[in-house]
Formats: C-alpha cells, structure tokens, sequence
C-alpha cells in the first residue's frame, strides 16, 4: 500500500471518528432533559384527578388535603373548588404541592393500605 493511500485512509477514519461524535453529543445533549423531569405547575384549570395523574399520586390524596370527599367522575377545575372554599387558587396549589410532597417523603409502607384510586361516591350524589 503506498504512503498517501495509507494517510487517506486514516484522514477518513478519523473524519468517521468526528461525525460520530458529533452525533452522539447531539442525542445526549437531546436526552438530558427528559431525565430531569419537573413536575407540572398546578393551575386553576386542572382537575384534582389530573393533578393526581401528574404528579403521581393517588387523587384521595389530594382530596383528603382539600378536605373534600372523593367523587367518581369528578371534573371540576381547581378555579370552582377555591370559589367553593373560599380561598385562592394559589392557596389550593400550594396545599396539593404539599400534600404531593408528604406522599412522596412518605408513602404507605407495602403491607399498609394504600388510598384507593378510585374515589368512593359521597351521600346523595348518583
């Protein structure tokens, strides 16, 4: 093999090294954020059945930090909650930030029961 075929060679090895890297700084760089997942910011749209979904926890968590009694198939926004109990919704995210954070400090040991996801329907509701 002749001397500038050999350095031919090794530059296109080497140009291959190059691009390869390349492209893997780029997915890497692409999947750092999908392992810093951050949690949703709590707004007065949701329901407390889709912050339950978001976060993780089961929604007779979140209904127990709000004081409610769970109801099957309950859709009302954060917004109608708060007006119901007098506070803001600011003040209802900031309890449901707090409950999700004792559930997740300290959730129920595996021979304790834990909150049943589907909520139990209160007297005189159908």
């Amino acid at each position: 093999m002749r001397s500038w075929s050999r350095w031919l060679l090794l530059l296109g090895f080497v140009a291959a090294l190059g691009v390869t890297f390349i492209f893997v700084m780029r997915a890497v760089e692409h999947a750092r954020p999908l392992r810093q997942r951050t949690d949703p910011a709590i707004r007065g749209w949701m329901t407390i059945p889709f912050v339950a979904h978001s976060y993780h926890v089961p929604p007779s968590v979140l209904y127990q930090a709000l004081g409610l009694q769970p109801v099957r198939g309950d859709q009302h926004m954060l917004t109608t909650i708060a007006q119901l109990q007098g506070r803001t919704v600011s003040a209802e995210a900031t309890i449901l930030r707090q409950a999700v954070t004792q559930f997740r400090v300290s959730p129920p040991k595996p021979n304790q029961r834990r909150p049943t996801s589907t909520p139990t329907p209160s007297p005189g509701t159908p």
